[in-house]
């Protein structure tokens, strides 16, 4: 029972969420394919394929040599770019293997951007997860039935988060030399948790939310919590762990782990949590004259700070433990009005209680905040520049019309509250103004990433003219642009080439000269350059020993200062007309704004530097890859265009339960290829009631144009009077199918689904039907607030057989629509929606219209033109022509079902009320047996006019094509 449980609601978890990499089906797509691997791309990514075709045979050869397991089928990877951003994921099924690969590469100030290459990092770590977690099981019942049934293999991974991802980012690490557990930054964000007695505890190490960087500590604690137990014990230690796992003898995690170190994970991992706090207080520093103070303190994810022109604001990026980013605008000046209520406010405890202790004052008065820019529509904001005192411009992402997100500019006007989006998908990821008399912010020079391939360029954001200042290249990453503010032919960037460190640079863009500005030797991190308002220095933060800190460089003197001395974690350092330094200083709770008078800092100078981009203190393993290169040589490798691509199956089974109608069980096949562009099923349902209902179907779907084709076939043996609300009907035999095309279309939150369909059946009526409709729904959403809205409608022509009074076959020809509307409104975590709708037939007399019933897989809710499906009542509970149905629902965010109160009306029919609480999710999964997939369940109270009023349930779980 506790495993039933386990897998259910791992299910839950891992399959309904809502995926936002789906790759586009009917683009160009190729296939590349080696001895142990299919990689899938779209033309524009070839280069960056063929590289990583290469790079997948290294690790697996790595991997082999390392531990001697490798997976056993051949794996498939997708090449693409859905958000613009560093990712990539492995789905560890043991007969399917799958790696989705993202090429954008990391910036500098990223936890992951210690690599000698994005795409080697990102391979390993991708193959050591399909490594590590599709050994086949040695019980010979569980590894049938992972191999034939896609959601078993899936959910019996019984192994936690934190184990999963620190094991791939330990491996990570020690193959490379590099990765995260060898970043200066990390581990110096690390060690000031530590010190503040804020490490995850063990049931937090695995969760991904609760707080500041909740979600990354799998894998960077998790990864030092392995790396220790290699070290205290050894590595054969940890390594025999895993075969436990996969053996006859089922065990969970917790059992294969203790069995081995004799200590739980739980314990030995308190004991590590202690000793890391014990390492990281005792490299405690004392505090300085350079070190600066508090100036704001914040509760969020805080980046980005930029001064106004005027010296007088201060705008950052602020974001939730949700994600939700916000533009705050500060005023730089004491917030004296903030100090006067809080004297006030104790002065009133006193008075009226003369005995009280008041409150000591704050450590610091937080500044005024002038103005605030939520987020549009979840397009993450980031990297805002000043044009003027009234104009940022600013990242954001963008939407296209497949779905894919690209990185643009959008201009805030602050006075007006107006937002314009000034590019679309050009990939802009962080930008400067070029300063050019009257045309100030129409020219910026940014880094453009496309394909894998990082350059800078300089655009005109009114005619979109742009030119390129570096060709496009896998092997060099570009980051920060930064204009020299008197100077706009200079500009200061960093970029990092393979197997080396990242490096400041200053270029002049009118010459092409250039040259490295010194770093601190040893370091290892580097990033955030910004130039001081007089354009003499630059400002950056640099790392070396497990600490980072501020430092400038004089262009004139050519000379390196330090400033912070390593006390706090500093980063994104800003200077101001009046030569105050702001940065960012990271707790537990996130970086807060800190502030420091130059004038009284104690700078120390910096003359052991170096401007060689070698890689200090590089790890050493016996097992390590070879120094990284973007290997372009495809000989031996065959290629070809995708077309189905490689065909798969697995055995489906879904189930539904309903109070008014049946019981049903679905036995099937799935099938189809690892894009999902054809899709098909395979299915026979039974109830447990005898002679109640039963039956066949069969679906499949083509994704690989444009247009979208789906077709239904059923047979189907349905006996209302069987039900637990029966209804007088004799038992009902038919089959019927549908077709139907969809053209889908997106625009910015906009999406319109043009369709046309026919379906048929034959049975006590005989029936055919043309529809013309459209599917419609759109969104606002402004984080405190939203409003949203879908539709659905349909234009029916239909021709209807029935036996008349004589016995002979009647024709009836007909017409008729159905439409649907819903409108919502979301304010903070609630939402209201009301929706409503109409199901029409005109020109016949007989009821064609069937209302009741669940949908299921043997029942797709698209291919019956005359049923409209109701759980809540039983099949055939009502017959009409005419169905008026109106719904009111709240919900909460967190809650997974809804709130309503609906009612059914009816031509010369009593009505019917209905409310409680009800629900629906649908998989978007890249598992195939896991797309497609929805969950339905519901508690309403139905309260029919004249009759008894009855509490019905249900649960579902069905494919819907």
């Amino acid at each position: 029972m506790k495993k039933i449980v386990t897998l259910f609601c791992t299910l839950l978890i891992s399959i309904f969420a809502s995926a936002n990499d789906r790759f586009v089906e009917h683009k160009d797509w190729q296939t590349i394919e080696t001895e142990n691997f299919r990689v899938h791309f779209t033309p524009e990514y070839r280069d960056w394929a063929v590289s990583a075709a290469n790079e997948l045979e290294k690790s697996r050869q790595l991997i082999n040599d390392q531990q001697g397991r490798v997976v056993v089928d051949k794996v498939d990877a997708v090449v693409f770019d859905p958000f613009n951003g560093a990712n990539g994921y492995a789905i560890p099924l043991e007969n399917k293997p799958f790696t989705g690969l993202f090429v954008t590469p990391p910036q500098s100030d990223s936890i992951i951007s210690n690599s000698s290459s994005w795409q080697q990092l990102l391979v390993l770590h991708e193959y050591v997860h399909l490594v590590h977690l599709t050994q086949p099981e040695r019980s010979v019942w569980r590894n049938r039935l992972g191999k034939i049934w896609d959601i078993y293999d899936i959910t019996s991974i019984d192994t936690p988060r934190w184990a999963i991802e620190g094991y791939a980012t330990l491996l990570e690490s020690k193959t490379t030399g590099r990765g995260r557990l060898f970043n200066n930054q990390v581990e110096a964000i690390l060690k000031q948790f530590a010190r503040e007695g804020a490490l995850p505890t063990y049931e937090q190490l695995s969760s991904s939310e609760g707080g500041y960087l909740a979600g990354s500590m799998a894998y960077l604690v998790g990864a030092r919590y392995l790396y220790w137990l290699e070290n205290k014990f050894s590595e054969q230690t940890l390594d025999d762990v895993w075969p436990r796992l996969r053996a006859k003898k089922d065990r969970d995690f917790n059992e294969a782990f203790t069995g081995i170190f004799r200590q739980s994970p739980k314990k030995l991992y308190q004991r590590f949590a202690a000793e890391y706090t014990t390492q990281a207080i005792m490299s405690e520093r004392e505090a300085t004259k350079s070190d600066p103070h508090l100036w704001l303190d914040t509760k969020d994810g805080t980046s980005a700070p930029t001064i106004s022109p005027d010296g007088d604001m201060m705008v950052l990026v602020q974001r939730d433990n949700d994600g939700n980013s916000t533009l705050n605008i500060y005023s730089l000046d004491a917030n004296q009005e903030a100090k006067d209520d809080f004297e006030k406010e104790q002065k009133e405890l006193i008075k009226q209680d003369p005995l009280d202790i008041p409150d000591n004052p704050p450590t610091v008065y937080n500044p005024e905040r002038l103005h605030t820019l939520y987020e549009r529509n979840y397009m993450r904001i980031s990297d805002p520049r000043w044009v003027s005192s009234d104009v940022i411009i600013f990242n954001t992402l963008t939407r296209n019309s497949e779905g894919e997100m690209h990185r643009d500019i959008a201009r805030w006007h602050i006075p007006s509250g107006k937002v314009t989006h000034l590019t679309k998908a050009q990939n802009l990821r962080r930008f400067d103004v070029l300063e050019n008399g009257s045309n100030i912010g129409e020219n910026i020079v940014a880094e453009r990433n496309r394909y894998g391939k990082s350059q800078l360029i300089k655009m005109n954001l009114k005619t979109g003219q742009i030119e390129e200042l570096t060709p496009a290249s896998l092997d060099i990453i570009y980051d920060f642009p930064r204009v020299n503010p008197t100077k706009p032919e200079q500009l200061a960037y960093v970029s990092t080439k393979l197997n080396e460190s990242w490096q400041l640079q200053i270029v002049d863009m009118n010459t092409g000269k250039g040259k490295t500005v010194p770093a601190p030797k040893g370091y290892q991190f580097l990033s955030y350059p910004s130039w001081s308002p007089n354009g003499e220095k630059l400002y950056f933060v640099a790392g070396q020993n497990e600490q980072l800190a501020v430092y400038s460089y004089s262009t004139d003197t050519e000379t390196l200062e330090q400033i912070t001395q390593g006390k706090q974690v500093v980063g994104w350092p800003v200077v101001t007309k009046n030569n105050d330094l702001y940065v960012l200083s990271t707790n537990s709770q996130g970086p807060d704004v800190h502030k420091l008078s130059l004038a009284n800092a104690q700078l120390v100078k910096v003359t052991d530097t170096t401007s060689s981009a070698q890689l200090a203190d590089v790890f050493d393993y016996e097992h390590q890859l070879a120094p990284a290169i973007y290997d372009l040589n495809d000989e031996g490798m065959s290629e070809q265009e995708y077309g189905i691509g490689p065909q798969e199956i697995t055995a489906t089974v879904a189930a539904s339960f309903n109070a008014s109608s049946f019981d049903l069980i679905e036995v099937g096949a799935r099938g189809g290829d690892v894009l999902q562009r054809l899709t098909w099923q395979i299915n026979a349902s039974e109830s447990s009631k005898s002679d109640g209902l039963s039956g066949l179907s069969a679906s499949a779907r083509w994704q690989g144009w444009p247009v979208k084709i789906t077709a239904n076939a059923y047979d189907v043996s349905l006996n209302p009077s069987r039900q637990d609300d029966p209804q007088d009907f004799q038992k009902q035999s038919f089959k019927g199918g549908a077709l139907w095309l969809e053209y889908p279309y997106q625009y910015d939150t906009l999406t319109l689904t043009p369709f046309v369909k026919t379906t048929f059946a034959n049975g006590a009526i005989d029936e055919q039907t043309w529809q013309l409709g459209w599917q419609q729904s759109w969104y606002l959403n402004k984080r405190v607030w939203g409003v949203y809205q879908s539709t659905k409608g349909a234009w029916l022509e239909g021709e209807s057989e029935t036996i008349n009074d004589n016995d002979l076959p009647s024709k009836l020809d007909w017409s008729g629509y159905d439409f649907s509307v819903l409108l919502g409104a979301q304010f903070y975590d609630f939402s209201l929606q009301t929706s409503a709708r109409f199901n029409k037939r005109n020109d016949i007399e007989q009821s064609l219209i069937n209302l009741g019933g669940f949908s299921s897989t043997l029942f797709n809710k698209e291919a019956h033109a005359n049923r409209q499906f109701a759980p809540e009542l039983g099949f055939n509970a009502i017959q009409s022509n005419d169905i008026r149905y109106f719904e009111l629902a709240t919900m909460h965010r967190n809650m997974p079902f809804s709130i309503i109160y609906g009612r059914y009306d009816f031509d010369a029919q009593n009505n019917i009320d209905v409310y409680g609480l009800k629900g629906q999710f649908t998989s978007n999964a890249e598992v195939l047996g896991a797309s497609d997939l929805v969950l339905d369940f519901g508690l309403l109270q139905v309260n029919p006019d004249n009759q008894k009023s009855e509490l019905k349930t249900w649960v579902g779980m069905s494919y819907q094509f």
